[in-house]
Order: structure tokens, then sequence, then C-alpha cells
């Protein structure tokens, strides 16, 4: 996935591009798995000694949804508009760097994979989840189990201890 951009130095319009990756190497984190490809599409063009390289990166993966475990495919879609230096610059340290003529934008696509893989993956909005009683999925049939909501409660302890505190000073 490498621009040149010598044309930039004749042309003032930019250099379109589109790009298909496998994604190697890229780890999603918690389970989630990429399914190749991943696409990106856009631009490059150059202001002074700047190079602007805008677009949209689309890629697909696969994990488990959080509330009911289900195997589920999530797609993902993010507009991009990253700046490419020769030289740093410590006043902009979200710059890319590069040497040459060439822009390589493997670096660029795996950092906005990383950094916009969704926190939750659920199947739908509306997922209900496993029990935490028997375990059974809620989505396919309610259980009857009884929750114990003061287990449940993170304050239920400071509760019992507020209430033995009024207690002790009546």
């Amino acid at each position: 996935m490498r621009i040149d951009t010598s044309p930039l130095l004749t042309r003032i319009e930019p250099i379109p591009f589109s790009f298909t990756w496998r994604g190697e190497g890229v780890d999603l984190g918690a389970g989630a798995e990429l399914l190749p490809p991943v696409t990106l599409e856009g631009a490059c063009s150059m202001n002074a000694d700047i190079f602007l390289v805008e677009g949209r990166i689309a890629w697909r993966y696969a994990t488990t949804c959080d509330r009911c475990l289900k195997p589920i495919e999530k797609q993902v879609s993010v507009d991009f508009s990253e700046e490419f230096v020769h030289t740093e610059d410590p006043e902009f340290p979200d710059r890319y760097l590069f040497f040459g003529q060439v822009i390589d934008l493997t670096d660029m696509a795996t950092d906005l994979l990383i950094l916009n893989q969704p926190l939750q993956n659920v199947c739908k909005p509306d997922c209900k989840g496993l029990c935490p009683v028997c375990g059974k999925d809620r989505n396919e049939t309610m259980c009857d189990c009884v929750q114990d909501t003061e287990r449940e409660n993170p304050f239920a302890r400071l509760r019992a201890l507020l209430e033995q505190q009024e207690e002790e000073t009546k």
C-alpha cells in the first residue's frame, strides 16, 4: 500500500488511490479476528512540505457477542485524514514520517484499525444476554431464576454498614 508522491511535485490535483490489504499481523484484541480484505480508498495531496492522505478505510471482523457469547461478524468503516512529513516536528507528534518519495500506508492503516475497533460488540442492540444464575440465553428462552439484587449491587455492603451504624447511634 504505497503512494508515489513524485507526481505531486509537478501537478496540483490530488493522487487518488484504492488498495485492498490482508491486514497481516494486526491484532484487534479482545478475541476479535480481522477478516480480509481491508479496503482503503482516498487521495493524497501536498501543501508545502505536508502530504495529506484522506479517505475511508473499511474492514470486517469476527468476534463473540459481549452479552450472549454468540459468534458475530461486524463491519466498520471510518473516514480518515492523516498528515505525512519528511522531518519530525515535536509540536505535531501525530504526523507520520516517511522518507524518499513513497508513502507506505501500512502503519497508518494498522493504527486506524486498532484505534477504531468498537469497545463493545453485541449481536443486536437489544440483546438480553445470558442469565447470570443458570446461564441460559435470554434471547432464546426466559428462565425463572430469581436474581439476588443485593448481591448484584456493588454498594450493598455499604448500605449494610450504613444501616449498622444507624442502629448503633440509636
